[in-house]
Formats: structure tokens, sequence, C-alpha cells
């Protein structure tokens, strides 16, 4: 038998039910919220944990940190396994993108992140690569090695956006564990 728990959620619109792989007994049932820092991008934010009965009642966001890094990283280990290095970044965010469906993870692509500075927003924006699950931002790249300023970037993303967790992924790398860069704010 399940149970709920609920948490608060504000500027609610609309809602879905999304089903993790590698969730044990959770269930995570999110909200989709339009911010306007964001541009009207739907951002799913987990909200209902539902859970054998008996079982410790926890944190959303505990299991969804640690589960969905686990889950993005195994994804981009079937894409490398697939197709090893040297294709360009883009051919690896497709198929990055295309394994996180199949595994019916959610995510956001080449998510605008609007620029606002001393109160005004500017005619620019950044783009990030993937959002997942609203609170991991992926970085992909195709480099020969990961240098300083692709970390700065990544923490850029995650500082502007408030996300406190990021990975930074290279494909064109001969292992992946050795491109993959976990990084927190």
């Amino acid at each position: 038998m399940l149970r709920s728990s609920s948490l608060p959620v504000a500027f609610t619109v609309t809602s879905i039910t999304l089903w993790f792989k590698g969730f044990g007994d959770y269930v995570l049932r999110a909200v989709e919220r339009f911010p306007s820092a964001l541009l009207g991008t739907p951002i799913c934010l987990p909200v209902v944990v539902y859970r054998r009965s008996g079982s410790a009642p926890r944190d959303p966001r505990e299991v969804n940190d640690a589960e969905v890094t686990r889950c993005i990283i195994g994804a981009a280990i079937e894409v490398h396994r697939t197709f090893g290095p040297g294709l360009l970044e883009s051919i690896y965010e497709e198929c990055l993108s295309r394994e996180l469906t199949l595994r019916d993870i959610p995510f956001a692509r080449q998510l605008f992140l609007p620029i606002e500075y001393k109160g005004q927003k500017l005619d620019c924006s950044l783009r990030l690569d993937l959002l997942v699950a609203s609170s991991v931002v992926v970085e992909i790249k195709a480099v020969a090695s990961l240098e300083p300023i692709h970390a700065a970037q990544l923490l850029t993303y995650m500082k502007l956006g408030g996300w406190r967790l990021g990975l930074l992924i290279n494909f064109n790398v001969p292992v992946l564990r050795d491109g993959i860069r976990r990084m927190i704010l």
C-alpha cells in the first residue's frame, strides 16, 4: 500500500507524474513551473514522494540528487560505450538526450538562461546543454582535455540559475569516467 507526503509548492501551473528507473520504492510526482526568470521554459519540481507503508519519510530532493546524477552518468556511459570518443559535442548531446528519454528521465535541452545586470535583463542569454530533473546542470564537451574555463562555465550557469549540482562531461576520452567532473555549489 502506498501513502503520500506533500511538500508546499508555489506557482503551480499543471502537474505531471514522472517515473524514474532506479528510484527503488520511490516514484516522484513533479509539478511544472514557469518561472519568469527562465522566460517560460517549463521546469519540473518534485513535490510528492510515494513510498511503501512503513518506510521512513524522506525529503525527495535527497533521493533526487544522488539518483538523478547516477542515472545521468549511466546514460552518458551508454552513449560513450556505443560511439567512443571523436564525435562532435552536438552529436553526444543528441544521443544523451535520446538515452535520457529512453530511461524516462525528465530534462530540458538548450535551456535559455537570461542575464540580469544591476536589476535589468539584458538582450543576451546563455544556453545550458541540459537541465536534468530540474536540479542537475549538465555541460557536454568533446575536447582533448578539460580546461579550467570549462569548469568556470558550468559554475557560472549553476550560480546564475540557482542550481547547486552540475556535471561536466567530456566525451573525448578513452574511458568516460576520466572525463566526468561533478560540481557542487
